[in-house]
């Protein structure tokens, strides 16, 4: 993929951010990607909005630990299955939030200095994949004042969803300049199918949203 895509992506995260109140991860993370930083995929950053929540990781129905209170920091190694953050916080939903492995450029060193049995092994054990640094669990509250509070709460989700896309994109963008480029296609057709999931889960979390106000007038 191109500088040009890579700093399309950024631009794209920039612009999502301006909703966010906590988007400076997001465009330090997607400057790294620029400049082709590589996670380490090993520990995971957990955090909730609102803060202070109890959360659980999750990986193949394994709890790999507790984050709690959050902000919390958990080690979860590198494997290529994907994770599950699950949260829970007093008067508001309990969450949870899928966490999706990505390739990494240590693939081509496979090809160099592992051979193709090597690849095949870090494929096999997740060993070239790699998770995001940070987590962000959205819990929603169990009720909302008004309608205006109901779509504020959402329109962060909409906007936290398509920053995050964007900052996967960017940094597929910059670990595949020498990757094999069937691997970053898959992750990129991933990555707009969550987005495009988790869109419609937040239209459909609207739409059911409990208003107090109008439940009170009926």
């Amino acid at each position: 993929m191109t500088l040009f895509l890579r700093a399309t992506a950024v631009a794209v995260a920039a612009f999502a951010c301006v909703s966010l109140t906590s988007c400076g991860a997001v465009m330090m993370g997607a400057m790294g990607a620029m400049g082709g930083k590589q996670d380490t995929g090993a520990k995971i950053a957990i955090e909730s909005d609102p803060p202070g929540a109890s959360c659980e990781v999750f990986r193949a129905g394994v709890s790999l630990g507790p984050a709690a209170p959050t902000p919390r920091s958990l080690d979860v190694g590198k494997d290529k299955d994907t994770l599950e953050v699950r949260c829970a916080l007093d008067g508001h939903r309990p969450a949870a939030e899928p966490v999706e492995a990505t390739f990494g450029n240590a693939t081509m060193g496979g090809l160099v200095a592992g051979g193709p049995i090597g690849l095949v092994r870090r494929a096999a054990t997740g060993g070239n994949r790699f998770y995001p640094e940070r987590v962000v669990v959205s819990l929603e509250p169990a009720s909302f004042a008004d309608a205006a509070a109901r779509d504020a709460f959402h329109d962060k989700l909409v906007a936290r969803a398509e920053a995050a896309a964007a900052l996967d994109m960017a940094r597929i963008a910059g670990r595949c300049e020498a990757g094999p480029v069937e691997f970053c296609e898959d992750d990129s057709r991933k990555i707009t199918a969550r987005r495009d999931a988790a869109l419609a889960e937040i239209a459909r979390r609207r739409l059911a949203a409990p208003v107090v106000a109008a439940a009170a007038s009926r």
